[in-house]
């Protein structure tokens, strides 16, 4: 065999890219393959000696197997076989591998199945193996315990607790479907943590029954195909643990948080306090993620939806995406999103820091008051702003005492009042009080898609809430969440 890479087969129109390292980079040899074993049907290599790993950014796969003496190659399928109702998503077939190794894209939350078979040399009279290895492996974050349908979550965590000595991550997995309360604080303690069903169909359903009930991290945390009742409690879904993790202390006294902060697939109901908080300590997350999310506030108190803001606190790269949030409080949050004034990427060791919000919808967010308080951020050659395809209806005005909204509205906002060359807007609707806002000197773009969106129903709960636009110009353009695109 030789030293290059190939692939020969059939591949999905997925951009997949499979590269196969030869076996001699493996710690075998060419002489390795230039076997003695002759007139031989072969084995494919056992399940049980091949290994998944991850490359170091987790963007992929590295799959390794031990060489089969007397073969030219192997034959390799790779499916995923996460939806068990479906017939699995052929990623690529019957590709012939010249070596013991194959690298592919990795998605987040995947089952996949290898079939592999090795191929007889034909000049050594060797025969294929008679039928392929089949090897299982997947993308989850191993789960630590499972809870039991029905429990609440504090007490069975208090009952279960997470040993001392424990240095894995902490990933709490809830049975699909199921309803689970949660009448306290679940506290992750030091470590990373998760929560999470595993199936995107069937989230696991979570009802706050104490007025303190919230999650408490000191470390990157996900939430995964949730939905979550906040209405019986008055605390912030996430806060930020006095219990801080030294380890994560920067040389500017700051707990630098590298893993992310991450929503998917989740739906949060009547959320009265903020979505984060830095809990009064100086943390920096490194990237928080709202993703493919519905979050339905209904504030009591003017706090930001996010809050970090203590000496040098903020998040140095916040996304939001395919999502929805709204107010439905007459209460109008201060700012929706707060960070420290002198929170920066520079304090973090950082060359650049970033807001983006795509393909989102809001509604009634901080109405009579600004998007974004960010002085570290705002005009910074080091920030960058992004701002597309997104629908904003009765959202950061701060208007003057005739209702008129103030003049660059929710675009000057979000830049944190400061015009910045970093700045991308695109095909976003501004609506507010029934007309259209003035975002000239900060969205300059002349892409706006102007009139007004027509919600079907913005004041109801994540049950009654429909966002579906009767905007002809919205709906052509295909802005805003995309689930609600007619």
């Amino acid at each position: 065999m030789n030293k290059k890479t190939k692939l020969i087969g059939a591949i999905l129109p997925l951009f997949v890219s499979l590269f196969v390292a030869s076996c001699a980079q493996d710690g075998f040899d060419e002489e390795s393959w230039s076997s003695s074993v002759r007139d031989q049907v072969l084995q494919s290599p056992s399940s049980d000696a091949i290994v998944a790993d991850k490359n170091a950014d987790g963007s992929s796969w590295i799959i390794t197997w031990p060489l089969v003496k007397g073969a030219s190659g192997f034959k390799c399928t790779v499916k995923d076989v996460t939806d068990k109702a479906k017939e699995p998503v052929v990623i690529f077939q019957d590709s012939i591998v010249d070596g013991c190794s194959l690298t592919f894209p990795r998605a987040e939350d995947t089952f996949y199945e290898l079939e592999i078979l090795a191929l007889g040399k034909q000049e050594l009279n060797n025969q294929d193996a008679p039928e392929a290895s089949l090897f299982a492996f997947n993308s989850f974050v191993p789960t630590w315990k499972t809870v039991p349908a029905g429990s609440d979550i504090a007490t069975w965590l208090a009952a279960n607790p997470i040993p001392d000595d424990y240095e894995g991550d902490v990933c709490i997995d809830l049975e699909p479907g199921a309803s689970y309360t949660m009448s306290d604080v679940v506290d992750f303690g030091q470590h990373l943590g998760t929560i999470r069903s595993t199936v995107v169909t069937s989230p696991a359903n979570i009802k706050f029954t104490g007025g303190k009930a919230g999650f408490i991290v000191a470390d990157g945390f996900t939430m995964k195909n949730l939905n979550i009742d906040c209405s019986d409690s008055q605390a912030n879904l996430v806060t930020m643990s006095s219990n801080t993790k030294e380890s994560l202390l920067n040389n500017n006294n700051i707990y630098f948080v590298t893993e992310p902060i991450y929503m998917k697939n989740c739906t949060v109901e009547n959320l009265h306090g903020r979505f984060l908080h830095d809990n009064g300590l100086k943390y920096c997350a490194k990237t928080v993620i709202i993703d493919n999310s519905l979050i339905h506030m209904e504030t009591t108190s003017s706090s930001p939806f996010i809050e970090f803001y203590s000496g040098g606190a903020h998040v140095n790269d916040l996304t939001i995406r395919n999502s929805t949030l709204w107010n439905t409080s007459d209460v109008s949050m201060t700012y929706f999103v707060r960070y420290s004034n002198g929170g920066n990427c520079g304090n973090v060791g950082l060359t650049t820091g970033s807001i983006s919000y795509t393909n989102s919808t809001f509604y009634n967010i901080a109405k009579t008051a600004q998007l974004g308080n960010y002085d570290g951020f705002a005009g910074k050659n080091t920030a960058y702003f992004t701002l597309k395809e997104c629908v904003f209806v009765d959202c950061s005005g701060n208007p003057d005492t005739e209702g008129k909204p103030a003049s660059g509205g929710v675009a000057r906002y979000f830049l944190g009042r400061k015009a910045s060359s970093n700045a991308v807007f695109r095909n976003n609707t501004y609506w507010y009080n029934g007309e259209d806002m003035n975002v000239s000197g900060y969205d300059n773009t002349g892409t706006a898609i102007l009139g007004n969106p027509g919600f079907a129903n913005p004041k109801g709960n994540v049950k009654t809430a429909d966002f579906h636009m009767s905007g002809a110009a919205q709906n052509s353009a295909k802005i805003g969440d995309p689930r609600w695109l007619n």
